[in-house]
């Protein structure tokens, strides 16, 4: 029973060396069957091709691709439009954070510029001249419509489109 004992502790206190040692035989052996593959398998022998097969795949190969087929246009408000299931995720109320949310935004003026073109005059956090179809800050102006003095601005926070007239008007 001694020498069992012995023979256990022996192990026990030497279980990395002999994790150590089988794994090297493991890579040895490795190694040793990249240096001697076996003999069953038979290198690929390559016979030289006829002249008419050459000719056809060097059309194919040099032929252009075809052309890509064209993508539809993407709607491309769902890039800039809030989405409601990201404000819904929070545990916080969004009727009052829409219903009461201000457009921060005024129309102070109209004014046709040079070659008959109308510029509107906008007050953000800072106070500008903007044609039709220009982008600043989260906003887009869209329409500008000097009949009846107002103008048409995409709220990119809001998600929405706002009619703005002027103050004076």
């Amino acid at each position: 029973m001694e020498k069992i004992r012995k023979l256990a502790e022996a192990i026990w206190y030497n279980k990395e060396r002999i994790v150590l040692g089988v794994m090297v035989c493991i890579l040895l052996w490795h190694v040793y069957t990249i240096f001697n593959p076996p003999t069953e398998v038979k290198p690929q022998q390559f016979s030289t091709p006829r002249k008419e097969n050459i000719e056809q795949v060097i059309k194919e190969i040099a032929a252009p691709p075809d052309p890509p087929e064209e993508r539809p246009v993407a709607q491309w408000e769902g890039i800039y439009t809030p989405n409601p299931f990201w404000a819904l995720s929070g545990g916080t109320s969004t009727t009052s954070s829409t219903t009461t949310a201000a457009a921060d935004i005024s129309l102070i003026q109209i004014q046709q510029g040079r070659g008959g073109k109308y510029r509107a005059r906008l007050k953000t956090n800072v106070m500008g001249w903007y044609d039709e179809g220009d982008s600043f800050e989260s906003f887009q102006l869209l329409k500008i419509n000097p009949e009846d003095h107002s103008v048409e601005v995409r709220s990119d926070r809001l998600g929405k489109v706002l009619t703005l007239k002027a103050q004076g008007n």
